[in-house]
């Protein structure tokens, strides 16, 4: 039978988390949230609004991060509906980009969880998702 107490748990979840903070010390921050951010509109094309409500950072951090990303030819800006606002999107360049992080990041994932099994993989998966849904962070 395993154990089910709560505060091994977290502990548990806190020794993982700091391994794969660990894995990823190279990259910066703002390295991996423009990496986030990608992911997110390879999904469909979002306002800034939209982007730093699902990120919870503030309207000017996301819209300058975005500016810096359209400098680099990762995202345009187009028309939308209400005419204050740009829809973000990504470029082919962007699109580019994603699918080579996407490869960096599928190694990472390897490198971080090759120890464990399929089983454990999965039961994993659903308890980060209990504790998303638990406590009402965003997808």
């Amino acid at each position: 039978m395993t154990n089910t107490n709560p505060k091994l748990a977290m502990m548990n979840l806190y020794l993982v988390s700091r391994r794969i903070i660990k894995l990823c010390k190279h990259l910066d921050s703002s390295r991996i949230m423009k990496n986030l951010i990608m992911l997110n509109l390879k999904l469909g094309s979002k306002t800034i609004r939209e982007l730093s409500d699902i990120f919870d950072t503030k309207h000017s951090w996301m819209s300058s991060t975005i500016s810096k990303m359209e400098k680099q030819g990762i995202v345009s800006k187009e028309k939308h509906k209400d005419p204050r606002c740009k829809l973000i999107q990504l470029t082919p360049k962007g699109l580019q980009a994603e699918r080579e992080m996407e490869k960096n990041m599928d190694y990472h994932c390897h490198k971080a969880f090759a120890d464990l099994n399929e089983n454990e993989v999965e039961s994993l998966s659903d308890l980060v998702k209990k504790v998303k849904t638990d406590y009402q962070l965003p997808e």
